[in-house]
């Protein structure tokens, strides 16, 4: 499947990669969080809206496995619990919410960890890519002054 393709690779570009795992921990918590399951919603119900949210391919199809092994009984932590699939810090802090039995506030607490990260992993990102810019730009302008330069001289030495 090329889209799925598309997404694992996207997972693992360098300097992506955090950032993309971060945003769909945070889509992950936004979608099972802010379902309320003391009050009648059930998590298989709010994992499927999850795969249908998220956006990414990959993601999509772990949670939907996820959300097959916590039909079977398998505890949430463990059921995505997968390699590259979510941050491993993530992973833990919903298995510690499941054992205390205080999910809803743990994938709380994951979403406040893993907005600060996406926010700063913004800042460093918009950080590094300034400078590039800047000498790009002084790439195009030089290449532009160049393009009008050079001609202009060869005209001036064809004349002497």
């Amino acid at each position: 499947n090329i889209a799925q393709f598309r997404d694992v690779f996207n997972l693992f570009i360098v300097l992506m990669a955090a950032f993309m795992l971060y945003i769909h921990a945070l889509t992950l918590r936004w979608n099972l969080g802010y379902t309320d399951f003391g009050m009648s919603r059930a998590m298989l119900p709010a994992m499927g809206i999850v795969h249908n949210v998220v956006g990414n391919v990959f993601i999509a199809d772990v949670v939907t496995d996820g959300a097959a092994e916590v039909s079977k009984g398998k505890g949430l932590g463990k059921a995505l619990d997968k390699p590259k699939a979510f941050p491993p810090l993530a992973i833990q802090m919903i298995q510690v919410g499941e054992q205390s039995g205080n999910l809803e506030e743990m994938l709380g607490k994951v979403a406040d960890v893993f907005e600060k990260e996406v926010e700063t992993t913004t800042m460093r990102l918009t950080a590094m890519v300034e400078p590039i810019m800047v000498l790009l730009m002084a790439g195009i302008v030089l290449f532009i002054v160049l393009a009008i330069c050079l001609p202009i001289f060869e005209m001036n030495q064809l004349v002497k």
